[in-house]
């Protein structure tokens, strides 16, 4: 009798869930299908695509699931050292390698990863920059620009409240390789 009532409580149970889960779908869809959190949204299907540049005030706000930030890290080459690489003020790199074509650095940056989502975005680096992909997320941001001659992909990660760890990844745009690291190629 025990084992009979668990199983009708747990059919009912089942019965609930599925309706709610397939709201959840739908609620989900509907958001990817209205192109938010800084997805290109097409405003002419054969024009360029745009990206929002208004961040709500919140986002910007420090993590408050995570703790009180610590020492910051020493730098182990400047940000200018490496031929494309574009990243906020206060960055600094804690390693740097490359491999054929890419230069791969990581680093910490003083913003949460929204913030520096917004820093690519800003009205000074838009005129240096062209924004090719952008996601957020309210611990990580992922961001894909292009400064003409040079790719660059950034991807951030919250590790206290306004401080983030990054890796970046640079690239020429004709797929040759950079510079040698350190150099200024004359």
């Amino acid at each position: 009798m025990l084992t009979d009532t668990v199983g009708a409580m747990a059919d009912q149970r089942r019965d609930t869930r599925a309706p709610r889960r397939l709201l959840v779908l739908a609620l989900v869809l509907l958001g990817a299908a209205c192109g938010g959190n800084g997805d290109p949204v097409a405003e002419d299907p054969g024009g360029p695509a745009t990206f929002a540049t208004d961040i709500a005030t919140e986002l910007l706000a420090p993590l408050e699931g995570l703790g009180p930030c610590g020492d910051q890290p020493e730098a182990v080459a400047p940000v200018d050292s490496v031929e494309g690489l574009h990243l906020p003020d206060g960055a600094r790199l804690t390693s740097v390698s490359q491999d054929g074509p890419l230069v791969q650095v990581e680093g910490w940056v003083p913003l949460t990863p929204i913030g520096v989502r917004a820093d690519y975005v800003s009205a000074d680096n838009l005129e240096v920059l062209e924004i090719i992909n952008v996601e957020d997320e309210i611990w990580e941001s992922e961001t894909l620009v292009t400064d003409g001659q040079h790719r660059l992909f950034v991807k951030a990660q919250g590790i206290c409240r306004t401080e983030s760890i990054f890796v970046a990844i640079v690239t020429a745009e004709d797929g040759s390789a950079p510079q040698p690291l350190g150099q200024d190629g004359s």
